[in-house]
């Protein structure tokens, strides 16, 4: 799931656009977080995204929440996500 959330950073509460998914603990790939303006290009640079929290489900799963890691501004017109695996 992608939303925006108000979150505190420092003592600033900004907007950030978020991902949340369920990660397997027994899964053989590793997901990247891909970020896009434009959907051609994608970068995964780990500087671009941080991640704000990964709770344990208890049965194997956690539920990850990974942000940009700049606010969402007025200039900034798109920005994309994705989640593939290797």
């Amino acid at each position: 799931m992608v939303s925006v959330q108000a979150t505190d950073v420092d003592g600033s509460t900004d907007d950030y656009l978020t991902l949340i998914f369920n990660q397997s603990a027994d899964a053989d790939g590793v997901l990247t977080v891909g970020v896009s303006t434009d959907l051609a290009n994608w970068s995964s640079d780990p500087s671009m995204t941080e991640l704000a929290s990964s709770i344990d489900n208890g049965y194997g799963t956690a539920t990850v929440t990974v942000r940009v890691a700049d606010p969402i501004s007025p200039e900034q017109t798109r920005i994309y996500l994705r989640l593939p695996g290797r």
